[in-house]
């Protein structure tokens, strides 16, 4: 192929493109597909080339994140020293009483109110108990790699993978998203990703449900499946009757207990049975295979919410507790003790 000069649109460098070199092993290019030649082509910057790993796909979210970032001021003595901190609170719970000096939708308008407050050189600092900024996590692009060990090692080998990312592995059918540091699988296989025990959607009261939604919406486009425990509800079930002792079925005269259904929890009034199985320690796991029942009732005779209403919990008539999750998970359960 004779040498070609290029140039790219606004940009006044030149660039000439010649044959390229047989490859190496220690080469980062790959061949081009079979029936793709040089008729057509397309310049990008260096780093943008080389294995899927290096490459993202533009943000395709439309999901509109609600963020909740409160600015305040703190108290504070160090010695002799007394004066007033500026702290800005991200997506976090803290108490906020006659401190709190605004509350905003994005970080841009509480970081000017943040540095309005500031006195004398000092600046403004962020809660230890901030979460990550929705609306910026969204509109990054989803990040793609070759396999699980390379996705896993993404946060801290340079590769510029940040809390509340979408991460993808097509090629082992696998979907993640970052929470803090670590890389935590929402679908069914997990390759060498760790799960998380808890619905991803109600984790920190729902911090990363925006997330979840767009890792969702990754995972249907390679086909993969994903957890029930991290999967939205289907559709809003209609509430069911409370379940009681009576709710049988009468067949021929005979009392017969009705059987598992799966669905959530909505419309269930204690005490009623969960399907599932016994673990170490005493722990008792429900089922989350939608495709089959497996394992024994428990009787749940009591249940109670946490964390504002959207973690919940149960126990049994011998008093052991059992995690119930988040509000939209789904479980093998039937009315009635």
């Amino acid at each position: 192929m004779p040498a070609r000069t290029l140039t790219m649109p606004g940009n006044t460098d030149q660039f000439v493109l010649t044959e390229r070199p047989a490859l190496t092993l220690t080469d980062r290019s790959r061949p081009l597909p079979d029936g793709m030649d040089h008729t057509n082509l397309t310049l990008v910057p260096a780093n943008q080339v080389g294995s899927r790993h290096e490459q993202e796909e533009p943000p395709m979210s439309t999901t509109t994140a609600k963020d909740a970032i409160r600015v305040a001021t703190r108290a504070f003595r160090n010695g002799s020293v007394r004066g007033v901190r500026t702290y800005l609170h991200i997506n976090c719970g803290c108490r906020i009483a006659s401190s709190l000096m605004g509350t905003y939708d994005n970080i841009e308008d509480a970081r000017r109110k943040g540095a309005e407050l500031v006195e004398g050189g000092d600046y403004y600092r962020t809660c230890s108990k901030s979460g990550l900024v929705k609306a910026q996590a969204l509109s990054r692009s989803v990040r793609y790699f070759d396999d699980t060990m390379q996705a896993a090692a993404s946060t801290f080998n340079g590769a510029g993978v940040r809390d509340g990312d979408v991460v993808v592995v097509a090629s082992e059918g696998v979907v993640a998203i970052v929470i803090r540091a670590a890389v935590i699988a929402i679908t069914a296989k997990r390759g060498h990703l760790i799960g998380l025990d808890t619905s991803a959607r109600t984790f920190r009261d729902g911090l990363y449900a925006e997330i979840v939604d767009r890792a969702e919406a990754e995972a249907r486009k390679i086909r993969a499946t994903v957890d029930p425990l991290h999967a939205a509800p289907a559709a809003e079930e209609a509430p069911a009757a409370p379940a009681t002792p009576a709710d049988v079925v009468r067949t021929d005269g005979v009392q017969v207990k009705p059987g598992p259904e799966w669905g959530t929890l909505k419309g269930f009034a204690a005490p009623f049975r969960l399907w599932g199985e016994e673990r170490e320690g005493g722990r008792f796991a429900p089922a989350f295979d939608r495709m089959r029942v497996t394992g024994e009732p428990l009787v749940i005779v009591e249940v109670w919410t946490t964390q504002r209403g959207t973690a919940r919990h149960g126990r049994d008539a011998n008093g052991r507790e059992v995690h119930l999750y988040g509000g939209a998970t789904r479980f093998w359960r039937a009315p009635g003790a």
